[in-house]
């Protein structure tokens, strides 16, 4: 299973604690985890950091720095689980509405309105922000589900951003508001 940490390298986004989680599930040969995105030129020494911090580890085998992807919608039809990390506040991160439209299953750190959309009541997580062994049980969770609950998550997923999020979608819920509204 690909679990993909897809986000701009910066201290922020929990990456260290990716490669925490990550690193405590090295043994699992059937788990293969992928950082993709790029640093500013501001938070280059901590992708030297980063970089330093799998190595030193021995992690090269099961954590893969991808950089940047300019088709993220190609990209995330290879992988299998989107995870967010981050551990500062997250207002409406587009990349967990793509992963659920494309059906992936998405694990994701309690930050802003990240629990509005993923819903977890049928598969997805929303795990603590900065917690290792959180994140690392929810991988654990997920790398568990078989094929019948997968294809129910993807199969929710796809809904929940058809529902939510498709321009059609937003333009009848601003019409239920102004509707609603008018009745006042």
């Amino acid at each position: 299973m690909i679990f993909s940490n897809i986000s701009s390298i910066d201290p922020g986004k929990g990456l260290l604690e990716f490669v925490c989680a990550a690193g405590r599930l090295s043994e699992r040969s059937d788990l293969l985890f992928e950082i993709v995105g790029k640093a500013s030129e501001v938070n280059r020494p901590f992708e030297k950091r980063l970089k330093e911090t799998i190595v030193r580890k021995g992690l090269e085998s099961s954590i893969v720095m991808r950089g940047f992807i300019k088709d993220i919608g190609t990209y995330l039809d290879g992988i299998d689980v989107l995870v967010l990390t981050s551990t500062v506040e997250e207002a409406l991160p587009t990349v967990i509405i793509e992963a659920l439209a494309k059906g992936k299953i998405v694990i994701a750190t309690d930050v802003g309105g990240v629990r509005e959309i993923v819903g977890e009541s049928y598969g997805n997580v929303v795990v603590p922000p900065g917690d290792c062994d959180a994140l690392r049980e929810a991988i654990v969770m997920v790398s568990g589900y078989g094929d019948e609950k997968r294809a129910l998550i993807a199969k929710r997923n796809r809904e929940v951003a058809k529902e939510k999020f498709s321009l059609r979608g937003q333009v009848e819920a601003m019409q239920r508001i102004y509707m609603e509204i008018c009745r006042k």
